[in-house]
């Protein structure tokens, strides 16, 4: 499992540069792995959010959400890059099989990936970090 830090408060900066969902792997029928990177940025990905997964084609309701909020992950301690970032990153998930899509359809995933996570320039109590909405079928 994941080690989870949730974020103060993130001032987001939405950038369409090139983060993606590298691969997805099933590990079971209620365990998977996500694999995400970052543009070539020389950041790691730092955090994840509004991270959902359904079939192509399922209502908002009929998905699965995981994350709502953005929350830290790999080793990212608020503006702070811990020892041993990696990028990409690969995160599992456990999920309810019942809610999951049919054996054998594809299945949608949606989410946002933030990098290059530092304190707010008018704030300290806020991390900014640039972050991307992405999407892909597996």
């Amino acid at each position: 499992m994941v080690n989870v830090i949730p974020l103060v408060r993130v001032v987001m900066v939405i950038i369409k540069c090139g983060a993606r969902i590298i691969d997805v792997t099933w590990i079971s029928d209620f365990q998977f792995n996500i694999t995400v990177g970052t543009p070539d940025s020389g950041y790691a990905p730092q955090g994840l959010g509004h991270f959902t997964f359904g079939t192509p084609n399922s209502d908002v309701e009929e998905r699965i959400r995981f994350l709502k909020d953005p929350e830290f992950f790999n080793n990212q301690q608020c503006d702070r890059p811990g020892p041993g970032q990696v990028t990409p990153f690969t995160s599992t998930w456990i999920y309810d099989p019942t809610k999951a899509p049919p054996k054998g359809s594809d299945a949608r995933f949606w989410i946002s990936v933030y990098w290059k996570c530092e304190f707010y320039r008018s704030s300290s109590d806020a991390v900014e970090c640039n972050s991307e909405d992405i999407s892909g079928t597996f």
